[in-house]
Formats: C-alpha cells, structure tokens, sequence
C-alpha cells in the first residue's frame, strides 16, 4: 500500500472517513495512468503544517516524474483590500521559505500563484487553467486527530468540484509513491 491515497474528482465522499488508509474513489488503472503521465501536479497550499506535507508529497511526486510543480495559495476574497494585499505578499514568502528548506524542491520548476477568492472554486480553476494532472491537498490536523469526516471540507469539495485526481495527504512522505 502507498503512502497517501487518490481521490477521483466528483466522486460522492459524503461516508469518507479518516483512517489508515483513506481511499476516496479511485480506479483500477487510474492510479498507474496518472502517476506514468505526470506533467503538471497543483497542490494546494492553506499554510499549515499540513499544507506543508502536501507540498512535500507534490515536489518528491515531481522529482521522480519531471513534472513541474505549481502551488497554489488562495487568500479570502471577504478580507479587506489591505489584508488581502498584505496576506499576498506574506503567503508568498512563506511559501518561499519553505520551499527553500525542502529537500524535494531543489532544481524542480516551481510556480506559486496566490490567488484572492475561494479555496474550492479557485483552486479546482487553477488547475484546469494550468492544465494540471493531478491535484494535491493536505488535512486539517483537527481532522487527522478526530478520525473525522471529511464530510464539508474544502479538500472534499475541491474533489467533488474537479474532473482531475485529487491525491490527499495524511503523512509526510518517506519515499517514492506505491501504488
């Protein structure tokens, strides 16, 4: 069994729950097809610690792929204008810094889009605007400790939302991906 699970996008996710091994909905072939023709991988970035495994997943996915990397951070599109340029500048560098800690990321192409909006719609967007392969998110630890649903989230809206494999993370990665 692999490190992380593959979710199919628009597959119902309403009795999901956290487990060892959280598989949404996922094809025979899907799998194997997606990881051999990764060209594109969009992960998506709240700036959690989790978020962070996320972009582990999808930089150490990208090394052994040569695929590129495209980060994407959403800010409110409820804030103020000045928070929402101030939050802009601030996700950037933070993404920044860790990207520049992280191991997987050296030499990748990497591209960080901070978009102000919403998380679902605009992330589910960027990825057909990119022409993603496959999308990567991360859990809320809130979730990950509770074994809850993940029933509401924005993680399970984004799956219901695209056509594209959404692969979600629970663990830091400790290799390569197994199918």
């Amino acid at each position: 069994s692999g490190n992380h699970d593959l979710a199919q996008g628009g597959g119902p996710t309403a009795n999901l729950r956290l487990a060892k091994c959280l598989i949404i909905s996922v094809g025979a072939g899907l799998l194997a097809d997606t990881l051999t023709s990764l060209r594109k991988i969009l992960v998506a970035s709240d700036l959690s610690d989790q978020a962070g495994l996320a972009i582990d997943r999808a930089c150490n996915l990208a090394r052994e792929h040569g695929a590129e990397v495209i980060i994407v951070h959403v800010v409110d599109e409820g804030l103020p204008s000045n928070a929402q340029s101030y939050l802009t500048t601030t996700s950037d560098h933070d993404i920044r810094s860790k990207l520049s800690k992280n191991p997987f990321a050296d030499g990748l192409t990497k591209t960080i889009d901070i978009v102000v909006g919403r998380p679902d719609l605009d992330i589910v967007e960027r990825a057909e605007i990119e022409q993603a392969d496959i999308i990567v998110v991360g859990l809320h630890k809130r979730l990950l400790e509770e074994n809850l649903d993940i029933q509401g989230t924005i993680a399970e809206r984004i799956i219901q939302g695209t056509h594209l494999p959404v692969l979600v993370v629970k663990n830091k990665p400790r290799g390569p991906y197994r199918s």
